[in-house]
């Protein structure tokens, strides 16, 4: 039996380039609830990368404010939801690499996401089949730059991390890859090149020559 290689995806910024929604979603909901408001270059620091419960977390204990997170994160995802129920914005290089390459490599997500959003949007662009394992907030303990999901997902595919390239789009997320010592490709879509180069790689577009390099 031929072993196949393995590629690893993040989700937001990398499969659906959704950040600015969920900031606006974050801007409203902290806006509405605790009038705080929220500026972009606090949203990418605290957020971006992360998941909602870290965020809102060391965000809030940074503002001195004491409020249920749990009660935040619920709001914060049903906007989410309504703003990317209109459209949902993909990565369009990653979609055809995914649809194009899915019977080459194993396929896996690793996402601070809920699973509830991940699904919605798996099952809005027909993706779901194509991955073999999906990760989510609730699957794992730690958050980014921990590599526990990513070695979980490792583990669930039984393909070494040496066979193993991850893609990710934030500063934690490459640091988790790292964590994992496995490659790492990383999207522009999220933050500026040099905020990013400790990637193996910096793409602005992902393309088969990159995940193969790692693999020859």
């Amino acid at each position: 039996m031929i072993l196949k290689n393995h590629v690893i995806f993040d989700f937001n910024g990398v499969i659906v380039n959704d950040e600015e929604l969920h900031f606006e979603s974050t801007k409203v909901v902290l806006k509405n609830l605790l009038n705080i408001e929220i500026t972009s270059d606090d949203y990418y620091k605290f957020f971006a990368g992360k998941t909602n419960k870290l965020g809102f977390t060391v965000y809030l204990n940074l503002k001195g404010v004491q409020e249920n997170i749990e009660n935040l994160i619920i709001n914060k995802n049903k906007i989410y939801l309504e703003l990317i129920s209109k459209e949902v914005p993909v990565v369009s290089s990653t979609i055809r690499f995914i649809k194009e390459y899915h019977s080459k490599y194993c396929f896996s997500i690793v996402t601070g996401a809920i699973r509830k959003e991940v699904e919605f949007i798996l099952d809005k662009t027909n993706l779901k089949s194509f991955f073999d394992v999906v990760l989510c907030s609730e699957d794992f303990k730690e958050s980014k730059p921990s590599p526990e999901g990513y070695l979980k997902a490792i583990a669930l595919s039984k393909i070494p991390a040496k066979n193993t390239v991850i893609i990710e789009d934030s500063i934690s997320g490459i640091e988790a890859a790292k964590n994992a010592n496995t490659r790492c490709i990383a999207l522009t879509t999220t933050f500026k090149r040099e905020e990013i180069s400790h990637a193996d790689l910096i793409v602005d577009e992902l393309k088969s020559e990159h995940v193969e390099k790692f693999f020859n």
